[in-house]
């Protein structure tokens, strides 16, 4: 199926290099193992906000098709099942523009490799709560 990309799609992707095939085991994820969500760029092109952009400790804002292309691995898309209003769609760029360029927390990263982590069901009532826009995840 030819992909029609809208703003809120969700992109997963899985990577071949096989340093991430055993990480996705340590963390018991399987593949895929990132993810990014579709925007509409300032530039009304669309885009795509992801963390860790190319292996480096930032999110970044690119265009799709830089995206689509560069990355090696498989890529799925979870299309919306509703378009997006062009309010949220407006709110939508407006995050990815300050997330862009934000740094990766990567003590929360090396903790979700732990057996005991924030996404344990036990602990995920305790711990793992979005404080908002500007903040690090805790």
């Amino acid at each position: 199926v030819r992909y029609a990309p809208q703003p809120g799609d969700v992109l997963l992707l899985s990577d071949p290099d096989p340093l991430f095939n055993v990480l996705y085991r340590v963390a018991r994820t399987g593949k895929p193992g990132h993810c990014a969500v579709v925007v509409t760029m300032p530039d009304g092109r669309p885009g795509v906000l992801e963390d860790g952009f190319s292996f480096t400790p930032f999110a970044r804002l690119t265009p799709l098709d830089y995206c689509m292309n560069l990355y090696a691995g498989h890529i799925w898309v979870r299309p919306r099942a509703v378009p997006l209003t062009p309010e949220q769609d407006r709110r939508l760029t407006a995050f990815a523009v300050a997330a862009d360029g934000g740094r990766y927390n990567l003590r929360s990263f090396a903790r979700q490799l732990a057996l005991v982590r924030s996404r344990n069901p036990v602990v995920t009532r305790f711990a793992g709560k979005p404080v908002g826009v500007g903040h690090e995840y805790h």
